[in-house]
């Protein structure tokens, strides 16, 4: 799934997986791989054989044969009206459990528990008709605790993996969890304003605390008058 980052669109590849685009987007990131955009620069010539082939082979057959990327091979079909070719998908024996389970849970936790690819979990709940899991059914108690503490803690806490927690989180609009103390996200602005001690005697902490934080958060000491 990570070789695939950065070869489509978030949207698009989040559609294929079955997850949301934020998690798409929040995973590529992490990787450090940059947002696929295709260089609208370049000319491709199409000939009757690469046509011919459409709708015979995949798209990324195609593309990986003729050097060019599978989404333009996708667009050129699309703009003919030629179906395309399903691509392969590994045959697994799915049992009664694992079936129960599709569209109960996130096509990505479901491929991790049974450790196959989440294209082959997303195509078997699609094959049978099985919607996703919906992504607005959250527990309230999670959610408000986004950003209270680490993405990784709280999926452990409530069976997320970190990655899932932090699309939620980006999605809504919540920052990350910074592991500052209250006291210092409530004066953190006022950091360097003033000398340490003078802010600490202010807000009841140690002033050495209070430089510690300050130093921590890059900011430099308050100029003397």
């Amino acid at each position: 799934m990570v070789n695939e980052l950065g070869t489509d669109t978030d949207l698009a590849l989040a559609t294929e997986w079955g997850m949301s685009e934020g998690a798409v987007r929040t995973k590529r990131t992490y990787f450090q791989i940059p947002a696929f955009y295709e260089f609208r620069g370049r000319c491709v010539v199409w000939t009757d054989a690469m046509i011919k082939e459409m709708g015979k082979r995949t798209d990324e057959a195609i593309a990986k044969r003729y050097g060019i990327h599978p989404r333009t091979v996708s667009l050129k079909r699309a703009s003919l009206q030629i179906a395309g070719k399903d691509r392969k998908v590994p045959k697994i024996r799915w049992t009664a459990a694992m079936v129960r389970a599709l569209g109960t849970i996130y096509d990505q936790d479901l491929a991790a528990k049974y450790r196959i690819g989440m294209v082959t979990v997303a195509h078997e709940r699609k094959r049978r008709g099985i919607p996703a899991h919906p992504r607005s059914v959250w527990p309230q108690e999670l959610l408000d605790k986004l950003g209270t503490m680490s993405d990784g803690k709280l999926g452990r806490e409530y069976g997320y993996d970190d990655e899932t927690i932090r699309g939620r989180r980006i999605a809504l609009g919540i920052p990350a969890f910074s592991g500052l103390p209250k006291w210092v996200e409530a004066n953190r602005e006022r950091l360097g304003t003033i000398a340490d001690a003078a802010l600490g005697r202010e807000i009841g902490e140690n002033p050495y605390m209070v430089g510690y934080y300050r130093r921590k958060l890059g900011i430099p000491m308050a100029k003397r008058p």
